[in-house]
């Protein structure tokens, strides 16, 4: 089992819902299908199983890492089931969902699967888009990246007016490598507002450079021109950066997102099924 790749552990997935679906459709009871038929309590036990095997994702990454086969494994069968566990559940209800607590802790599933492909498309294309937006794979790279760039955007300064200098040198003081490389480790807000600064100083700069066009001599035009390509080159750098936190911090906000609603949802369902056998 350990050794399928994640398609065919959802073919297979896919084929024992599939079988599932036969009983539903050949067994009729009288009063029709509800959870509270022998075929619908067996629905019931099978989606409770389900729940627990999702559960079991989390238990892995933090007690049983490298065992029991992979972490990608691991998720393929718990974004599989998720699937799977809709479709049960369903079956289970009748595919009613009544307006009380026990249709409570049914859309709240809905929600959750919602959630689960959320998540699913997140990591599948989110990954790829940071790689291309921040391809310093290490956070010293990164630092050492922008520092470069204003070595480079300090040294072309001094050749220019006294003011522009003065300008460059109040920016690249003023710059917190360390934020830039995590903007949003404190909070969302902070990392925009922090960028938010960054962008206005280099609009600052970028009007004095433009300013002084006409007082600069020829000689000093080659390193104006320089100084302009150096300053959109340091702000695609910082935009760059922040498209990718961005995309990393709504990654990790997911996360905790999906872990609530699953919390939640267990304790509703751990209620739901006291409730339905105490009445």
């Amino acid at each position: 089992m350990f050794s399928l790749s994640g398609p065919l552990i959802g073919r297979y997935i896919a084929l024992v819902a599939a079988i599932l679906i036969v009983p539903y459709l050949v067994m009729q009871p009288i009063f029709g299908h509800a959870g509270d038929t022998s075929l619908g309590l067996f629905f019931g036990i099978v989606a409770g199983l389900l729940v627990l095997q999702l559960m079991f994702l989390g238990i892995k990454k933090s007690y049983f890492v490298g065992r029991f086969g992979s972490h990608q494994q691991w998720v393929a069968m718990h974004n599989y089931t998720g699937a799977a566990l809709l479709l049960i559940a369903l079956m289970h209800a009748g595919f009613k969902v009544n307006m009380n607590f026990h249709g409570l802790s049914m859309m709240l599933m809905f929600v959750l699967v919602a959630s689960g492909l959320v998540g699913v498309v997140a990591y599948r294309f989110f990954p790829s888009l940071i790689i291309k937006l921040r391809p310093w794979f290490d956070h010293d790279e990164i630092i050492q990246h922008l520092k470069s760039q204003d070595s480079t955007l300090l040294a072309r300064s001094s050749k220019s007016s006294i003011k522009i200098n003065h300008v460059v040198w109040n920016l690249v003081q003023d710059t917190d490598y360390r934020s830039i490389k995590d903007p949003f480790n404190s909070s969302f807000m902070k990392g925009l507002m922090m960028f938010k600064d960054e962008h206005k100083q280099m609009l600052r700069l970028e009007t004095e450079i433009n300013d002084s066009d006409s007082t600069l001599a020829a000689a000093n035009s080659s390193d104006t021109d320089e100084m302009r390509r150096l300053l959109k080159m340091r702000d695609a750098t910082c935009r760059r950066l922040l498209a990718a936190s961005l995309l990393q911090y709504l990654m990790g906000g997911w996360r905790k997102l999906h872990r609530a609603i699953s919390s939640i949802f267990v304790v509703l369902l751990v209620v739901h099924v006291v409730v339905s056998f105490q009445y």
